[in-house]
């Protein structure tokens, strides 16, 4: 039914796969990768639906571990410990830790400026009080990766604990960034 010339044209078994600009990472973020971005952002979501629970987890788990910062927080340091973690200052104070942190996530992608400016604006609003130093962010990581872990559960790899920690120093880069002027 068809012309000798179409019969002897060979079928393409092998389709050409569609090819567009590799995305590219801003060279401030700690990923060498796309992969690793869409990742963490992924892997944030799981986060993000349960924010409650995980920043609450996350504070409780810095306090214990370094119960002296509780004393910069004016509202918190008043309680003792058998209401402090079920009251809504708690509350608050661990959900804006986290949807600052939520907030340059979603900026990651796009808009990496952005992102680097509501960090600088928090460690600007920290750097007023009294008593702070920048070294303190950086004593939340454990803390804030093993609330991350446990929410991820078998989700989290080794390679994903290795982004956490790497997406961490970049927060605490441009946290610390106000304390240097």
């Amino acid at each position: 039914m068809g012309s000798a010339s179409s019969a002897n044209q060979a079928v393409s078994t092998n389709p050409q796969l569609p090819t567009g600009p590799v995305k590219s990472v801003d060279s401030r973020l700690p990923f060498t990768h796309y992969k690793q971005v869409f990742t963490l952002k992924n892997n944030w979501k799981a986060v993000s639906r349960r924010m409650d629970e995980v920043s609450k987890d996350c504070l409780s788990r810095f306090f214990m571990a370094h119960p002296h910062h509780l004393q910069l927080h004016s509202e918190l340091a008043k309680m003792d410990k058998s209401t402090l973690e079920s009251s809504i200052e708690f509350e608050n104070s661990a959900l804006n830790v986290f949807q600052c942190i939520d907030e340059v996530v979603k900026k990651l992608e796009e808009d990496v400026d952005s992102a680097i400016a509501v960090l600088e604006k928090t460690g600007k609003f920290h750097k007023g009080i009294d008593g702070f130093e920048a070294s303190y962010f950086q004593d939340m990581e454990n803390p804030f990766v093993d609330s991350i872990k446990d929410c991820l559960g078998e989700r989290c790899t080794e390679a994903t604990d290795g982004l956490l920690h790497n997406f961490y120093a970049f927060l605490v880069t441009y946290l610390s960034k106000p304390f240097e002027r």
